[in-house]
């Protein structure tokens, strides 16, 4: 192609009847055509590619073509111009050789970026306004202004003192230094902030259609407030920026049920958008409705304000089958479900805040809804203040979660769980739930499992503590429990993990104070010891009547010790004797002294200890401790594991 006009901009009449529209001049691609209808009124809306028309370019010109699918009411006039990306299309290496097409190209590029280029210089200069629909204007109109143009350029100081008013009414005049470098903005979609009483929906419309065309749009520090849910907004590839947190965008219409700001929809898909670094609330105490829905969007840089302190939006964010989401430094605060996930594959909540609001003294609402899901990961994440916390569950289309890692995250100060879990679905690959911080609850417990059919549940990290009921309260026992040394169960008010029916559970878990004990009856505790299955006793299965793990002993009195029933350390208090016992099926099987033996007081295998002595030995039917020392004295006994089969 070779680029044989310098025009880059026509207008052309549309009376109903058109079917196509020739401007006359080149273009590099489809999406580089920006089309715009200004009725008789002067009333100018900005047109979106693929909705209200489309672009054939010719094979060898590349002259585009407009074709009309849905424009607006006649009679109008179409503004149709080029707008070429200031960008490099091929990355050029020292030392290597390049087509002549390629060479062609970017010549093509720069002729056409040139063109646009000086007709925007002319445009900022007030100069052409007057030919605005006279459809007779041509170049030589516009040459014979040369004079005029040099005469003002001179006019201009170091920070330039002409203003640019950009087309829609009522938009903000900036100074063309200031204009130069900017990024489309709300101020040229005719935005006004600060002022509640003028209704910004037809102009944040307006932003967020041209922005996705643009490929970008800046959202200015303001408040501007809009009375009507906004248009849904389909587009591919474009990064809507904020100042911050104060650059916001604030509902004030009635109460509705109707999102308030939908990206993409069910029947395309599209991808590659980024919300960045702005606020969407309302003003209205909504009563359902989401604050934004993104459906069916493939990478998702997403880092916005959802809410605020005054709670008055019901619900936040909703994410429908969408993927590959980056959710970092975002901020969700609503009365009912602050952050949805359904369907969603790949979802990174990273350093993200989530607060539900008190009522009564209780969290309200769900703080996370995960459903159907494949691949959600929470690092960093800090929730409170909900009814729940986080919920998994199969609402969304019953087809189960996968690989749920919550492990970094933390679910604190909710009313009836931390994290509830109700998925049935038996996923035989991938089914895997990492535990996150669950503590806090103020009636319920801190994990609660309905249903993880045949999942595993990691909670190598996890810290399970300070809840009204128990640690975990697992109530579907086809799961894989796995904990470690470095989980905490601690300061729970009922047990530290309790299940509803036998559950064998891998756990090294440090513990202190959970009310009841650490593993409710129907827990089992087995760990992998050289390819043998042994699991630590409960202290209700191996000695009766004990007390943290210690008793008194009157002198010739004896103790319990159940046949089979493990391994033991023994420790007399009062004389510092520490010995090790296995305790097998048919006998002691081993006996040796671990620690000190002040004065050989400890004899081993025997019911009749001499005077002064204890010991443990065989009576026929069980394994006892003796104590003829003369005097009471306290024992401590620490059970080290019971080799059996548990499952």
């Amino acid at each position: 192609m070779t680029v044989s006009t310098e025009a880059c901009y026509a207008e052309r009449a549309w009376t109903g009847v058109e079917t196509s529209f020739a401007p006359g001049f080149p273009a590099a691609s489809r999406n580089h055509i920006r089309v715009a209808h200004r009725d008789a009124s002067g009333n100018r809306l900005v047109l979106s590619l693929g909705v209200h028309f489309d672009v054939a370019l010719a094979a060898d010109t590349r002259i585009a073509t407009v074709l009309p699918l849905a424009l607006p009411d006649v009679p109008g006039m179409l503004e149709i111009e080029r707008k070429t990306p200031a960008t490099q299309q091929q990355q050029f290496r020292d030392d290597s050789r390049y087509s002549e097409r390629l060479h062609e190209d970017q010549a093509d590029f720069e002729a056409m970026r040139s063109a646009e280029m000086r007709r925007r210089a002319e445009l900022n200069l007030g100069l052409i306004e007057g030919l605005r629909g006279d459809t007779n204007a041509n170049r030589s109109d516009i040459e014979t202004n040369s004079a005029r143009i040099d005469g003002l350029i001179q006019q201009l100081p170091n920070g330039g003192i002409m203003n640019w008013t950009a087309s829609p009414p009522g938009s903000t005049p900036r100074t063309v230094g200031q204009k130069i470098g900017e990024t489309y903005d709300m101020f040229d979609a005719g935005g006004v902030r600060d002022n509640p009483l003028v209704d910004n929906t037809e102009a944040i419309n307006r932003f967020f259609r041209e922005a996705a065309i643009e490929g970008r749009g800046l959202i200015p520090r303001g408040r501007f407030y809009f009375s009507q849910p906004l248009d849904p907004v389909v587009a591919n590839d474009f990064v809507i920026d904020g100042r911050g947190p104060r650059s916001r965008l604030i509902y004030n219409g009635p109460d509705t049920a109707t999102d308030l700001l939908p990206i993409g929809d069910a029947g395309t898909p599209t991808s590659n958008i980024g919300l960045r670094r702005f606020t969407l609330t309302s003003a209205t105490a909504l009563t359902a409705g989401n604050a934004l829905r993104m459906t069916r969007v493939a990478e998702v840089d997403f880092d916005l304000r959802i809410g605020d302190g005054n709670f008055r939006l019901a619900n936040g964010a909703v994410f429908d089958r969408c993927s590959y989401l980056d959710l970092h430094k975002s901020v969700f605060a609503t009365r009912a479900t602050n952050l949805a996930m359904l369907q969603v594959i790949e979802g990174h909540c990273g350093n993200s805040r989530i607060a539900g609001q008190l009522v009564g003294g209780h969290g309200s609402g769900v703080g996370l809804l995960i459903s159907d899901c494949s691949g959600i990961y929470g690092e960093g994440l800090r929730q409170l203040y909900n009814e729940f916390g986080c919920i998994i569950d199969t609402s969304a289309s019953g087809v189960g979660n996968q690989q749920v890692f919550l492990r970094t995250a933390i679910f604190d100060s909710n009313k009836t769980a931390a994290v509830w879990v109700d998925d049935s679905v038996s996923n035989p690959v991938g089914k895997v739930l990492e535990v996150p911080w669950c503590a806090s609850t103020t009636v319920g417990s801190g994990l609660v499992i309905l249903n993880w059919r045949n999942g595993d549940v990691v909670a190598t990290i996890a810290q399970l503590r300070n809840n009204a009921g128990h640690g975990a309260n697992i109530l579907d026992t086809t799961i894989n429990w796995y904990d470690s040394e470095a989980t905490v169960i601690a300061d729970n008010l009922l047990y530290g993990i309790d299940a509803s029916a036998p559950l064998a559970i891998r756990s090294s878990a440090w513990s202190r104070d959970n009310a009841l004990g650490l593993y409710g009856p129907n827990v089992k505790i087995v760990h992998d010891v050289r390819g043998m299955a042994v699991a630590l006793l409960r202290a209700d299965e191996w000695l009766t009547d004990v007390s943290n793990l210690s008793f008194s002993l009157a002198n010739g009195a004896n103790r319990l010790l159940p046949v089979g029933s493990g391994e033991y350390l023994i420790a007399l208090q009062e004389t510092g004797d520490v010995m090790k016992v296995l305790v097998g099926g048919a006998g002691i099987q081993a006996c040796t002294a671990t620690g000190t033996s002040t004065s050989g007081n400890y004899i081993n295998g025997t019911v009749a200890p001499g005077a002064g002595k204890w010991s443990v030995g065989w009576d026929g039917t069980a394994y006892r401790i003796y104590n003829n020392t003369g005097a009471t004295v306290t024992v401590i006994v620490a059970p080290q594991f019971r080799i059996r089969d548990v499952a």
